[in-house]
């Protein structure tokens, strides 16, 4: 393995040549392309229902996982019934308006949560589990979690780490993950996210000769607020690379009029590119970066990859989108069920307008998620 530290400072920076990385997949594994002429969410769940429901391509991909026989049967039929009833809640909620919709959609979400532990950990036994999150109407707008649960299950599998029960999560601030809502969020309150997005590529640099991951990071470095994720992308990367406006455009693909959207960042290893280990040792430094919240990028084709930061309140608490999806909508189906009222209340921040807006465009966010999740495949839609 050829690395070394770069000692050239960002300003002396001299490119030799450059290409195109995916920093999140470098190798291109479990990369799908789906082109549809119909909704997206009919192609996603045709793409779960082709593992769930034609047996012996159930079968095969389960093989490797569960080798014996009567185990592999009964994850499969727990796993075929969960993405049923996901499929048939989504479909009700899209039917649905502001004031029924988030129990459907709540529902959806639950199942197929459900159906991503069956295939991770097998528990065909835990079927009746519940959700593992409360809500108390007197203390509004926060939702509290249980010890034991789908949630904290959910939470373990998926991040490797565990979340502390005494802890409780602000609706609003969980808005700030969701990027389907993230402009209005960023204007109705005056704060950037809670992520950043990103382009990634290599550059092979004089006078060390070594490849050189290059990030294009949106928003702004600058403007992230928190620490941790600054001190975790600093250590690993100098900042601040005076790329002209030409190398912006042909390396990154940033034309002059975004060139503002982002901060440049440049890795302080170097790699031979033309080695076999290249691809292996960009995720490894990928990993040391954003070590568990970092995911491809589904919601768009012009950037690579989004990672998310810590939640703000304790910076220990790793947390992502996926997490903050599922409790805003355990939150409004609460509301749907039990206090109807607040969903009306008076709105002069604008929260039950972001609310809203959340309702109408996480949904699918999260059900591209889930079939990450499920199938360990990254799934790329284009309309045609």
């Amino acid at each position: 393995m050829n690395k070394k530290k770069a000692t050239f400072p960002p300003s002396e920076l001299k490119i030799k040549s450059y290409g195109m990385l995916d920093i999140f997949n470098p190798l291109g594994f479990g990369k799908i392309v789906l082109r549809h002429n119909t909704e997206a969410s009919n192609e996603l769940f045709s793409l779960l229902e082709y593992y769930s429901e034609i047996d012996n391509v159930g079968d095969k991909w389960l093989k490797s996982r569960y080798p014996n026989n009567l185990k592999r049967k009964s994850v499969y039929l727990t796993l075929q019934s969960f993405i049923r009833q996901a499929k048939s809640y989504y479909y009700a909620a899209e039917g649905q308006g502001f004031s029924i919709a988030p129990l459907s959609y709540f529902y959806s979400f639950e199942n197929l949560v459900k159906a991503y532990l069956t295939v991770k950990r097998g528990n065909t036994y835990k079927q009746k589990d519940y959700h593992g999150l409360n809500y108390h109407p007197e203390k509004d707008g926060r939702v509290y979690l249980i010890k034991s649960g789908v949630f904290s299950d959910f939470y373990r599998e998926s991040m490797k780490t565990t979340i502390s029960s005494k802890i409780s999560l602000d609706i609003i601030k969980q808005l700030s993950y969701c990027r389907d809502i993230s402009y209005e969020y960023s204007r109705l309150h005056n704060e950037a996210p809670a992520y950043i997005s990103g382009k990634s590529a290599f550059v092979v640099t004089d006078p060390d000769k070594l490849a050189h991951v290059v990030l294009a990071v949106n928003p702004p470095l600058r403007m992230v607020t928190n620490n941790l994720f600054k001190e975790r992308l600093n250590k690993y990367y100098n900042n601040a690379v005076t790329f002209n406006n030409l190398q912006k455009l042909n390396i990154l693909g940033i034309p002059l009029n975004e060139n503002h959207l982002y901060s440049y960042h440049i890795s302080k290893e170097g790699w031979d590119s033309g080695g076999a280990s290249f691809p292996l040792d960009v995720s490894e430094n990928a990993n040391k970066v954003f070590p568990t919240n970092f995911f491809p990028n589904l919601l768009s084709k012009e950037e690579q990859f989004v990672a998310f930061m810590p939640l703000r309140a304790n910076r220990v608490i790793e947390y992502n989108e996926i997490m903050a999806i599922y409790v805003v909508m355990f939150y409004l189906s609460n509301l749907v069920r039990y206090f109807p009222n607040k969903l009306y209340k008076a709105d002069r921040k604008g929260d039950t307008w972001l609310l809203r807006r959340y309702v109408e465009s996480s949904p699918l966010t999260m059900l591209r998620y889930m079939v990450y999740l499920i199938l360990d495949k990254q799934v790329i839609l284009e309309r045609i």
